[in-house]
């Protein structure tokens, strides 16, 4: 660590430090949205219908797919944070894929207001699919002493040394070096869905033929994969109400609506 870094931690606490440079690292990346080639790629797909979206897509390139990406430039999409809402029309959207994404996300201040973006951009009968670390598989493996389990995972976000225990595994699940922010299981992800309009919320499995599920064999061992539907009709009824409960996010006219409308 270089000298800046050790006067830095001498002042102030080493979390108070990481966090000014995480969000040092995200202000950085969200003026790379003002770029012209992005600002051009956001007008293209600002009308544009039909769209199967990919949010949080990092490199993951799929045909047919748009990428949506704030900490990279995904090829052939936008740099974005969703958490400024989507730049999308209403029912725009035929299908979303969310893989490891939302954990990232606070709960519930973040959390409900992208997922009512992401009802509101979505076509009638549209498919959002999330895939999230599931917290409750660490805890019943831990619980039943899972060794099989654990001895997949001892290198679980490309640790710089192998855990040793598996209650450091599971620290290391929920936490990821403060990166994330909530542990999901299946009972609150439905309850979550359900409360901004969603409907038909399943848990699906690992499933690369319906969806674009990646294989990592990590990614299959400890994720949760759910699947749920817009409400199949014209009108969003006392679902989208409740959807736009959460809709707090900063409405056109706020300073990054004007920054990012063409």
């Amino acid at each position: 660590m270089g000298w800046k870094h050790r006067v830095a931690t001498g002042v102030f606490s080493r979390q108070f430090v990481q966090a000014l440079k995480s969000e040092a690292h995200v202000q950085a990346a969200r003026l790379r949205c003002l770029t012209p080639a992005n600002r051009r790629r956001v007008r293209t797909l600002r009308h544009a219908r039909g769209l199967s979206l990919n949010l949080g897509a990092g490199f993951h390139e799929r045909d047919g797919w748009t990428p949506v990406d704030l900490m990279v430039d995904p090829p052939g999409g936008i740099r974005w944070d969703v958490r400024w809402g989507l730049p999308f029309e209403p029912g725009s959207t035929k299908r979303i894929h969310c893989e490891h994404f939302f954990e990232h996300l606070r709960f519930p201040d973040e959390v409900m207001p992208a997922l009512a973006e992401c009802l509101r951009v979505l076509e009638p009968g549209g498919e959002l699919r999330i895939i999230v670390p599931d917290a409750g598989r660490y805890i019943r493996a831990y619980a039943r002493h899972d060794s099989e389990f654990f001895d997949a995972m001892r290198e679980l976000g490309g640790a710089a040394e192998p855990f040793e225990t598996d209650i450091e595994i599971v620290n290391q699940a929920f936490r990821m070096g403060g990166d994330h922010q909530f542990a999901w299981d299946l009972p609150v992800m439905q309850r979550r869905l359900e409360a901004v309009g969603f409907e038909r919320v399943e848990e699906t499995g690992y499933d690369p033929i319906r969806f674009i599920d990646q294989g990592d064999e990590w990614r299959r061992r400890e994720s949760l994969y759910v699947a749920a539907y817009k409400p199949d009709r014209g009108d969003r009824g006392d679902q989208g109400v409740r959807a736009l409960e959460f809709e707090t996010r900063e409405k056109p006219g706020s300073a990054n609506s004007r920054a990012l409308t063409p």
